[in-house]
């Protein structure tokens, strides 16, 4: 160890109060799922989603691109990397795209790591409890920057004898006022905590060799997105100060709300840039070099549900039924509707999928006005935020058919693997 564990503690605790005082002097409060803003449907993709057989997903690549450029090139201004979450998506001709605009991939199991080499990303990352001893060795045998995020998995290093180069995921302390409402533990589930056994246990392996380390908290830091990804950057660079031998840090995704503030995600990385300074100057180490994967920061808002109405109840609140169940495939954030036509307008209401389970419904933020406009059987939902997480947790409960997927680019519809059809 490069720095007495006493000192490394303190700066830690140090670090959780200053982020509970700063976050409480900014009086917040916890934050649910992310409410994107209402956009009006693209006139020509709106067209295109008219003559789909339905339920349909399509991906607006120019919104997919403009999202990966802005992020790829505010990173890349202090030096920053970007790789892509696959457990956000598993599409292969989605995931090419992202591989040709120079992101890099992360995977959580074999089977994302297979896909991962299908699409032919040139790096690739990989933490989870899913490895095991042989797909670890395949992994480091196959140059993928495998992160340990257990003793089990550093125990396993040791009997690989693969002790060099080691990457380790640690668990992040939470402060209280940073937690979002729909996560209250005082640490992330994942990691190997940085504690007294920790540091018993490094200082007994004497060859293993840190070089990276690891630190995520997806959204379960979300009252203030910037703080707590600040936060994390800062909690990162006191761990590897311990160690002496960091050269990089994974800080994870859980930057939705924050890559949509374009002000405060600069001011976010500029003091992130800061922290890294600050560590450089305090110590004889480089600089380690940081990387975020987002998943959902780069998807969510890029693919669209396109699904039909199959009924309506119009007494009472308004509600419709559609032909794509949201207990079968969901975005993780609230979903505006818009109805399709010669102008799409947006529905507020109840809008349910068509199974006979009594919670297959889409989440709703607000509630409509008296004698709101009310979609007719055989109208087309044009629904957002379908580009994260939809379909790589997606089921077949009732055996409904799960959503074709196509492309929109240049003003062309094309199913997945097919030629253009509109």
């Amino acid at each position: 160890m490069n720095q007495s564990w006493r000192e490394t503690q303190a700066a830690l605790q140090r670090l959780l109060e200053q982020a509970d005082k700063k976050a409480a002097a900014r009086g917040l409060e916890p934050k649910h799922l992310f409410e994107p803003p209402v956009e009006s449907a693209e006139e020509r993709l709106a067209a295109a989603a008219a003559e789909l057989p339905t339920p349909a997903i399509i991906w607006d690549v120019a919104k997919l691109q403009q999202n990966v450029a802005w992020i790829r090139d505010l990173l890349a201004e202090q030096g920053f990397g970007l790789n892509a979450g696959l457990k956000a998506c598993a599409n292969p001709t989605v995931l090419s795209l992202l591989r040709d605009w120079g992101l890099h991939a992360d995977a959580m199991s074999m089977g994302e790591y297979h896909l991962a080499k299908e699409v032919g990303f040139d790096l690739v990352s990989a933490t989870g409890p899913s490895f095991r001893p042989r797909d670890i060795r395949t992994l480091l045998d196959d140059g993928v920057l495998f992160d340990a995020q257990s003793y089990t998995q550093l125990e396993q290093l040791v009997a690989l004898d693969r002790t060099k180069e080691v990457g380790v995921r640690f668990q992040v302390p939470r402060p209280a006022a940073l937690r979002s409402s729909a996560v209250q533990s005082e640490r992330s589930r994942f990691g190997v905590p940085f504690d007294e056994r920790a540091h018993d246990w490094f200082s007994a392996a004497p060859d293993v060799e840190v070089s990276r380390i690891r630190v995520h908290t997806s959204e379960g830091l979300s009252a203030d997105a910037g703080l707590a990804l600040e936060y994390r950057t800062r909690l990162a660079l006191a761990q590897a100060a311990a160690f002496g031998t960091v050269r990089e840090i994974n800080l994870g995704g859980g930057i939705l709300a924050l890559a949509r503030d374009p002000e405060q995600f600069k001011e976010t990385l500029a003091g992130m840039a800061a922290a890294v300074e600050e560590h450089v100057s305090h110590s004889s180490a480089a600089a380690p070099h940081l990387w975020l994967e987002p998943g959902a920061a780069l998807l969510l808002d890029s693919a669209y549900l396109v699904t039909e109405v199959v009924d309506v109840d119009a007494y009472g609140a308004p509600a419709v039924v559609v032909d794509a169940s949201p207990w079968n495939v969901a975005p993780w954030a609230y979903a505006s509707f818009h109805v399709l036509g010669d102008e799409p307008w947006e529905f507020i209401g109840d809008v349910y999928g068509p199974t006979l389970y009594e919670n297959d419904r889409f989440r709703q933020t607000k509630q409509p006005e008296p004698g709101a406009r009310v979609p007719v059987i055989g109208d087309r939902l044009l629904v957002n935020c379908f580009g994260a997480y939809t379909l790589t947790h997606a089921r077949r409960f009732g055996r409904f058919p799960l959503p074709e997927e196509y492309l929109f680019a240049d003003g062309e519809l094309t199913r997945i693997g097919d030629e253009v059809i509109a």
